[in-house]
C-alpha cells in the first residue's frame, strides 16, 4: 500500500495497452506527488516553479493549485522570517512582518515572531532610554516590574536597584554638601548603605572631606589657644599641598 513504484510491465494491445499506459501514468504522477511531498518535508521547494508552469491539468484540478499555494505560503513564511532576522541583526528593531499576508497557522507563526521581537525590543529601548538618562544626569523613575516577565523582570529589577543607589547617592552627597555649607564639618555619608563600587565612591567623598576638614579643625584649635595669649601652640599634623601651607 502507498507503493507507487510498481508498474504494469507486460505487453498488451488495443484497449488493454491503453489501460496499461493509463495505470502506469497514474502511478508515475502519484510517485511524483509523493516525491514533492518528501521534498517539501525536507525544506526543498524547487518544484514550485515547475508546478506554477503547469498550473492546472484540467478545470477541476485542485491538487496542483493546492501544492502551489502551500509551497508559496511556506516560501512567503521563510522570506518574512529571513527579513525579520536580518533586520534584528542590523539593529532595525522597528521592522515587523505583515501578518495579513499569511493565513491560518502560518499567520500564527508570523504573529509569534513579531511578538517575540516586541518582547526583546521593548526592554532594549527601555535600556537605551535608561542609559541615556544616566549619562545626562536626569532623574530616574522606577519601572513597574509587573509589566515584564522572566529574565526581563530581573533586568528591570536591577535597573530599579541602580536607580535607588544613584538617588540615595545624590541625596547623600547633597546633604553632606549642604551640611558643610551650614558649618557642620562633621557630617559624613553612611558607607554601610552602599556595596562595592558605590562604597568606594562614597568613601572617597568622606576621605576628601576628612582631608579638608582635619587641618581646618586643627587650625581652629590652635587659634583658640592663641586667643588666650598662648603663642606657643602650633599645628603638628602631617598635611600635603596647600594644607601644609596652612600649617606653616
Amino acid at each position: 500500500m502507498n507503493d507507487y513504484t510498481e508498474k504494469v510491465e507486460s505487453d498488451y494491445s488495443g484497449t488493454w495497452h491503453d489501460l496499461k499506459d493509463a495505470v502506469n501514468n497514474t502511478m508515475h504522477r502519484l510517485e511524483h506527488i509523493q516525491q514533492i511531498m518528501i521534498n517539501i518535508s525536507n525544506g526543498n521547494l524547487h518544484e514550485l516553479q515547475e508546478l506554477q508552469g503547469i498550473g492546472k491539468r484540467c478545470d477541476n484540478d485542485k491538487m496542483i493549485t493546492a501544492f502551489i499555494r502551500m509551497m508559496e505560503a511556506i516560501q512567503e513564511l521563510i522570506a518574512d522570517t529571513v527579513v525579520l532576522s536580518d533586520a534584528a541583526v542590523n539593529g532595525e528593531f522597528n521592522k515587523r512582518a505583515d501578518e495579513t499576508k499569511h493565513n491560518g497557522d502560518y499567520q500564527k507563526v508570523i504573529k509569534g515572531l513579531n511578538k517575540t521581537i516586541d518582547a526583546f525590543v521593548n526592554p532594549l529601548e527601555m535600556t537605551g532610554d535608561y542609559l541615556g538618562k544616566v549619562s545626562k544626569g536626569v532623574y530616574l523613575d522606577k519601572y513597574d516590574v509587573d509589566d515584564f516577565n522572566g529574565g526581563f523582570k530581573e533586568l528591570v529589577t536591577y535597573f530599579n536597584t541602580v536607580s535607588e543607589f544613584l538617588s540615595e547617592l545624590v541625596n547623600d552627597i547633597g546633604a553632606t554638601a549642604h551640611a558643610a555649607i551650614d558649618g557642620d564639618l562633621n557630617s559624613r555619608i553612611n558607607l554601610e548603605k552602599y556595596p562595592l563600587t558605590w562604597k568606594e565612591i562614597t568613601s572617597g567623598i568622606n576621605d576628601t572631606l576628612d582631608a579638608v576638614v582635619k587641618p581646618v579643625n586643627e587650625a581652629m584649635t590652635v587659634l583658640e589657644v592663641m586667643a588666650t595669649g598662648d603663642m606657643t601652640s602650633s599645628m603638628v599634623g602631617e598635611y600635603k599641598g596647600d594644607h601644609e601651607i596652612l600649617k606653616n
